[in-house]
């Protein structure tokens, strides 16, 4: 996917970080598509190019931290929820 960012929105060192304003380094998903895919192989990400943002390596780590305990929040709250639907057959 971040290939296909590339292709279409350049190389994210042309783009300044969105968070400190430094030249960014990677793309980052945004965790905001209410659309996102879930891949063993690749974790969460969303087809929706729009959803990547530039983000500085430094910028990139902190945000991919808080994004792991988010995905790891709903991925709890998405098994109990099918615990207790497989419950109530």
């Amino acid at each position: 996917m971040h290939g296909r960012v590339t292709k279409e929105r350049g190389a994210a060192k042309f783009h300044k970080c969105e968070h400190c304003g430094l030249e960014a380094q990677d793309w980052a998903y945004d965790h905001l598509d209410m659309n996102e895919k879930r891949e063993l192989a690749y974790g969460v990400f969303s087809r929706d190019i729009t959803h990547y943002i530039p983000l500085c390596k430094k910028c990139h780590a902190k945000f991919d931290r808080k994004g792991e305990k988010k995905d790891r929040a709903i991925g709890y709250l998405e098994a109990m929820l099918e615990v207790k639907t497989h419950n109530d057959l």
